[in-house]
Formats: C-alpha cells, structure tokens, sequence
C-alpha cells in the first residue's frame, strides 16, 4: 500500500516538472522570436532589405519562367568592351592595314612594272647599239693597236682584253638572239594554233597549269645559265679553269632560250584559244585558275622575305600577261584584216583578264598580310630595295648589269619574251616601201625616247625612295673584290655613206618595177623620174632633217657637258634647287611623256593607215592594169572594125546604083540626077573622112 501511494507521489512530481520545462521552454522560444524581430528591424534600417527583396525576387523568377521575360532580358542585357581594348585595337589595325594594302601594293606593282618595261625595252633600244659599237670596236681593233703603240696613255688604258666584259655580254646577247630568231622561223604557229584548238576543255585546263609551273621553273634556272655563260665569257685568263667552256655554255643558252621562247608562244597561242572560243569556258577556267591560287597562298605561313620573293613573282608574271595579251591582240587583229570594229570585239575579254588578275593579286596579298601579322608598309621597304638594286647598277663600279640584276631579283628574263614578241610582229606586220621604212624608223626612235623617258623618271624615283629609307650609306661602299677600273679605248667612227642622187635612183628603182638597171636614163623615163622625185621629195628632206638632228643633238650635248665639266661655261657645278623647281620638274615630266604618247600614237595611226592606203592601192592597180588591156585591145581593133564598115557601104553604093541604073529611063534618069547633086556627096565626104580616121 505504501508503495503504491510513494509510486503516485513520484508519477505527480515527473508532471509538474515537465509542466515547468515546457513552460522555460515557451519563454524562450517567445524571447527568441523577439530577438529575430528586432533583429529584422534593425536589418531594415542598415539597408539589407533590397537584397532580401532580391533574392525573393529571384526565387519568385526562378518559379515564375517565361518567353517575355527571356527576351526581355536578352534585350536589356548589358556587356563592356573595356575590358578587351588592346585585343580590339587589334583588330582594329588590321582591318586599316587591310583597307592600304591595295593602295600601296599597287605602288609596288606600278614601280615593278616599269623596270620591267625599261629591261624589255633596252633589249629592242639600246642593246642592238651596243653591239654595233662593240662590233665596231672589233672592226677598229688594228687602229687601236697602232694607237695603243703611239700613245702611252692609250697603251696603259687598252690593256690586254680586246673588249670590256659589258662589251661581251652584250654581243653574247646579240648573237643568241639572231640565232633563236632564225630558229623560230621553223615553229609554224597556225599549226601550234590548231593543234590545240583541237583538245578538250579540261585537256587545255591541264596544259596552261603546266606550262604555268614550267614558265617558272624554266625563269629560275635560265638566269642562273645565262650568268654561267657571261661568267665563263669574261673570267681572267689568270685564273685555273674549272668549267666546260665558253662554246658549251653558249650552246647551252641558245637552248635554254629557244625552249623558252617555245614555251612562251605555246601560253600565247592557248590564250589565244580561249578568246576565240564560242562559250569562254576555257576563258572562265583559266581566269578561275588565278582564284585557286588564293587557296594555295594565304592559308601558309609567310616572312618577310617570304612575300618579297611572292610580290616580286606577282611583278613579273602580271608584266608577261600584258605582253601576251598584246601578241594575242596582233594575231586576233591579223586575222581580221586590221579591222578596227575587231578590236572593240577582243576588249570586253581582255579587261576581264586584267581585273580578275589584280582583284587576285590585292585579296591574296591582303590575307597573307592579315594571318601573319605583316603591317603595309613593308611594302615601301620592297619597293625601297628594288630602287637600291636600280641606282647601284647605274654606278661606275657596279656589280652587274641592271637589266640581269632585274632578271636576278624578280625572275624576269627579256630575252625570250622579246623574241616571241619579235617574231609575232615580223608575221604579223608587212614592211612594203620607202614609206614603211621611214614609219619604222620613227617607230624606234619613239622607242628610244620612251625608254630614255622611262629611264631618267625610274632612276629619279629610285634615289628619292633610297633616300627615304635611308640607305644611301650602302650606295658609296666599294665591292670587296672590285677590279680597278680601266679607260675603254676610243674607236674609230667609220661612216657609209650614199650620194644623194644613188639613194634617189635606188628608190624610184624598188617602187618602178619596169625600170631597171640603166634605164632610168633612157629619154622616155626621166619625165617619170622627175615626177618620182618631185613625189617623194618631202620624205627625203624630213629623213635628212631627223637624220641630222639624231647626230646632231648628241655630239651638241656632248660638247656642252665636257665644257661645263671643265668649267668652262661659267655655270656652276651645284644646280641651285628653286621654290618652284619640283613643279616645273613634273611639268616638264607631264610635257613629255604626253609628247611622246603622242608620237607613238601618231606613229601607229600612220602606219595603220600607210598598211590600209598600200592594199587598197594594190587592189587598185590590178584593176587599172586590166582596164589598160582592155582599152589596149579595143584601140587595136578599131581600126579593123573601120575597114569593114567602109567595105560594107562600097559595096551598099555599088548594088544601089546598079538598081538605079535597071530602072527605066524617065524615072530612073530623073531619081539618078538627084542622088548625084546631094546623096552621092554626102557619101563620099563620109567615105573620105573614115579613110583619113
């Protein structure tokens, strides 16, 4: 029993104490939620209330998605390119650097173009001058001899060589080029012309990419042939000989350019093709090649010497598709007579070339410039370099001659491009008369102008871009193996000259036929001969004239240069530079180059029209010759005719009054006495006047 009452007791005591914990247990949950409330309201006042907005905010975004939100989101946000300036600065330059790389690649490539056309002009100008004179020093060589043994000067400056080294690369070049112009003779270019209008379009596809790669292969290696051959030709004969010869190497360059010349004509003729194609599919392949060239390019790396080597093989291979343009453009106007309608015909093909060739050339250079970090203004620095190699070679202790210095640094050879250029307007172009002649020969001289015209403005463009670049210390330091240099001997000019009156007969007798020998003296042909004279004699006094002035002007000039050397003149050696010097420079420069495009021009519009005056005139004079025969027949048979007429009317009188005399005797007598006062008169006057025809 007291147990159980002590049990109860504890039971009653656990109660109240859980009673009292629960109620400890209630106060502190009420002062903690005091806490947290007055903590929440001092959070309100210290400023973190927006970003417990916030994040309710976002938790409300979170569950609450949408279309509009996104895209407003997608429009409203923000970004900062500060924090990339330099990356898109960058950038920046690069697009700039992009948008000059035409302007000044185009300035490489004009500089460039003209130093190929002054090399491909001296071959055609000055070349053939200097192997006549270095011919005429062969010719001279006894007199020189003899003044070498009278003149000690002259004895220590002839020396043992009998011509200079420039004398024998000169000749050289001569004779390999006489030679490979005959042998051209036996290429028969319509047969080339229809061999390959033959193929397939994929066939010539094939053969223009091949003869592309041999074209260069072929340039690398024959400058390197034909330096051997130079080399070997004017090596000391002190020196121990380590080669084949001379007579092998010559052979060798014959050869070489010959192949060459071969090869060339074949890209001419293929292009050719192309223009004369019905659908241009060969044209448009052709023109796409040059794109492909992009793929193969710009995805490369390059150095600077790298895009040097690839601008200058640019240069050159835009200069050679000018050129075969050209011989495509004679051979076209050939075949059409000369017609000038033709002409407007081969324009719209020949533009398209020419743009597609320099769109390639500008996005291919852009690109390369682009991937490999290459500002534009290497290009100054290339041209610079190509202007050294120009005014170095116009020095008096030059390393070489220009035109195998050009040959060297862009891979241009001349010599094969000129002799299919030669042998294109030889077929192309008939030299009949004196009239021709004189065209020719202004021609030329037009072509010595241009090429000294050419040559005074490259080598005065060629100084101001050294002086740019500051490489005119380079230009006064000697070669380390420079020979000193010896005085050429003068030679002896020996002139052929005609009698006036021998040129004069000489020229009635090629456009007389009928006149030959000494029959120009006979009575009938003087009046003939006068008249040829009197006809001709305004060509004679004009190519006396230009004869004169062409010998005259240089020896005048050469006068006042040794005397103002001399400083005899009274001038002063410095030119005084004046305010407006560079504007009259480039208006004298603007002056002559307009003059002599006029004089070509000129020049070829006279010739065109002496080609079209000289065939209709031959059509003219063979319809004059049959109208001759036949006013020659018909005076022959006048006379004949005549005859028979008279016979007939004797024998028409005769039957006349033997009808008269059968008649009866009063009428007859009477119709008798008046045919014998009017009729018979008349008839007999009529009969006297054609026996006195």
């Amino acid at each position: 029993m007291a147990d159980s009452v002590a049990a109860g007791l504890a039971d009653e005591n656990e109660t109240e104490n859980e009673d009292k914990e629960r109620e400890k247990r209630l106060f502190s949950g009420v002062r903690k939620t005091e806490e947290q409330a007055a903590a929440s309201d001092l959070t309100e006042t210290l400023g973190f209330y927006e970003r417990k907005a916030k994040c309710k905010e976002r938790k409300s975004n979170v569950s609450d998605l949408s279309l509009v939100r996104f895209i407003s989101a997608e429009l409203t946000r923000g970004y900062f390119l500060e924090h990339n300036e330099a990356k898109y600065t960058e950038r920046r330059e690069k697009v700039y650097t992009c948008l000059r790389i035409p302007k000044e690649l185009e300035k490489l490539m004009m500089f460039g173009f003209f130093l190929c056309l002054d090399v491909f002009l001296y071959v055609f100008t000055l070349l053939p001058l200097r192997v006549l004179l270095a011919l005429m020093r062969l010719l001279t060589l006894p007199c020189c001899g003899l003044r070498a043994s009278i003149c000690p000067y002259c004895k220590k400056s002839s020396g043992s060589r009998i011509l200079q080294p420039a004398q024998v690369c000169d000749v050289l070049k001569g004779v390999i080029m006489v030679l490979c112009y005959f042998m051209m003779h036996y290429v028969d270019y319509s047969m080339m012309y229809h061999m390959i209008r033959g193929q397939s379009v994929i066939k010539l596809y094939i053969i223009y990419n091949m003869l592309e790669v041999a074209d260069r292969l072929f340039s690398s290696f024959g400058q390197d042939i034909l330096d051997a051959l130079y080399w070997t030709a004017t090596e000391p004969k002190e020196r121990k000989r380590a080669h084949i010869g001379v007579i092998p190497h010559f052979f060798m360059a014959v050869l070489y350019v010959f192949l060459h010349a071969i090869l060339i004509m074949v890209q001419a003729t293929t292009l050719n093709v192309a223009f004369n194609s019905h659908n241009k599919s060969l044209l448009t392949i052709m023109m796409s090649n040059n794109f492909v060239e992009i793929k193969g390019s710009v995805f490369k790396k390059f150095e600077k010497n790298n895009l040097f080597q690839m601008s200058n093989s640019d240069i050159k291979e835009r200069f050679t598709n000018y050129t075969l343009l050209l011989i495509v453009c004679l051979r076209n106007m050939e075949q059409f007579s000369w017609n000038p309608d033709h002409l407007w015909v081969l324009f719209p093909d020949v533009c398209m070339v020419i743009a597609s060739e320099t769109v390639v050339d500008i996005v291919k250079h852009a690109f390369i410039t682009k991937f490999n970090d290459i500002t534009a203004d290497v290009y100054s620095e290339y041209r610079a370099s190509l202007a050294f190699d120009l005014v170095s070679s116009r020095q008096k202790n030059a390393y070489t001659d220009y035109s195998d210095s050009v040959s060297r640094r862009m891979g241009f050879i001349p010599l094969p491009l000129a002799l299919v250029l030669i042998r294109v307007v030889t077929s192309s172009v008939k030299i009949q008369g004196s009239l021709s002649i004189v065209c020719v020969v202004l021609f030329y001289l037009g072509m010595i102008t241009l090429k000294v015209l050419n040559s005074i403005v490259l080598l005065g463009k060629s100084c101001m871009y050294v002086k740019e670049a500051n490489m005119e210390e380079k230009l006064f330091q000697n070669p380390p193996s420079a020979a000193p240099s010896r005085a050429s001997s003068r030679a002896h000019r020996t002139k052929h000259t005609r009698e006036p009156a021998d040129l004069i007969v000489k020229m009635v007798q090629q456009n007389m036929g009928g006149i030959k020998g000494d029959d120009y003296k006979k009575p009938e042909n003087v009046v003939l001969l006068l008249q040829a004279i009197y006809y001709e004699l305004g060509f004679i006094v004009l190519s006396v004239l230009g004869l004169v002035f062409v010998l005259f002007m240089p020896v005048v000039g050469l006068f006042f240069c040794v005397c103002r050397c001399c400083e005899n003149c009274g001038g002063e050696m410095h030119q005084r530079q004046k305010k407006n010097g560079d504007c009259l420079k480039g208006f004298y420069m603007a002056t002559l180059i307009a003059t002599s495009v006029f004089l070509a021009v000129g020049v070829t519009i006279a010739y065109a029209a002496n080609q079209n005056i000289t065939n209709q005139i031959k059509s003219t004079r063979r319809l004059v010759s049959s109208n001759i025969r036949d006013l020659k027949s018909f005076a022959n048979y006048t006379p004949v005719q005549i005859d028979y007429v008279s016979a007939q009317y004797t024998t028409a009188k005769n039957k006349v009054l033997s009808d008269l005399d059968n008649i009866g005797n009063l009428l007859g007598g009477q119709i008798h006495n008046q045919l014998e006062r009017e009729v018979v008169p008349a008839l007999d006057n009529a009969l006297r006047m054609t026996a006195g025809a």
